[in-house]
């Protein structure tokens, strides 16, 4: 991890020494109310806000990649950041009813929604700015002005101008200024997973009807279960949001394309066609599951 990219022995390709901290921590606090109503009605809502914060983000199977794919200014020295589990807030409404029908048996509808913080992400350089040899991890600086943005022309093959550094700098501010994240962060790096994906909104239905046998001991139940039915009811609900963890739920934003006088950045700015993230093409959808069960 060495910035100067120098081998201390020729018999090794990377070395690292790794220590432990006390600087991580997380936690959780929930808050549930749960009312049982007059014909056979049961409410339950709970809340939940939590904090997860570490060093190394630790998702990889060993310490050379946690170390390369962990986002960060320094690498040999990051800052303390939301980790990749970070919950945020949660909120979950529970309305359940129970159907009598005597001999018959008993239904019992249940509707589940819940709504959670969206997933965390981080900004980052398209390069290796930082030049410790982990390209595509280091943060962002979000620049305050043209001359701050270290902008340089975009040009073709020819070397014609397609695009200038005044003209890129318009449209990265006009980024910078609708993404509230990047918005509180001008003048500064961005935080490693400082940015959130929308919020993940979902309802989900439960229908159980109990058929009793001769025998009080045994029944039937037929079940169907219905998850995400806010995208049955309309397609543009019940969306699941990420970002895609190749290369540890990063945004690329920004590209290098090199360095002037040994520490200047150049840099470009393609102008998105796209959000940072993308919408679970599984969990997005609609899904239903029928059920028979004989309890004996």
């Amino acid at each position: 991890g060495n910035s100067s990219r120098q081998k201390i022995g020729k018999e090794f390709t990377n070395v690292f020494l790794l220590t432990n901290t006390s600087e991580g921590y997380k936690y959780q606090i929930s808050a549930s109310v749960t009312k049982k109503l007059d014909n056979n009605y049961n409410l339950t809502a709970a809340y939940t806000y939590g904090i997860s914060k570490d060093i190394s983000n630790g998702v990889r199977n060993s310490p050379q990649a946690n170390w390369e794919f962990n986002q960060t200014i320094l690498p040999n020295n990051p800052n303390l950041a939301y980790s990749n589990s970070d919950i945020r807030h949660r909120i979950l409404i529970v309305v359940q009813k129970q159907f009598d029908w005597k001999k018959i048996g008993n239904t019992v509808l249940s509707f589940v929604y819940n709504m959670q913080s969206g997933s965390p992400y981080s900004y980052v350089y398209i390069g290796d700015i930082n030049r410790d040899g982990s390209p595509n991890n280091d943060l962002i600086y979000v620049p305050t002005s043209l001359a701050d943005a270290n902008l340089t022309d975009i040009k073709d093959r020819n070397g014609n101008v397609v695009l200038t550094a005044s003209q890129q700098w318009d449209n990265l501010s006009v980024y910078i200024q609708n993404d509230k994240y990047l918005k509180k962060r001008i003048g500064k790096y961005a935080d490693r997973n400082g940015a959130r994906t929308p919020w993940n909104n979902q309802l989900d239905m439960k229908i159980i009807h109990t058929i009793p046998l001769k025998n009080k001991s045994r029944n039937i139940q037929v079940s169907f279960e219905a998850f995400n039915l806010s995208n049955l009811i309309s397609k543009n609900w019940g969306r699941q949001y990420f970002v895609p963890n190749l290369l540890n739920a990063n945004y690329q934003l920004l590209t290098l394309t090199g360095i002037s006088n040994s520490t200047k950045p150049n840099l470009n700015f393609n102008k998105p066609v796209t959000v940072p993230w993308q919408v679970d093409p599984i969990s997005s959808r609609f899904q239903g599951q029928l059920t028979v069960r004989y309890n004996f």
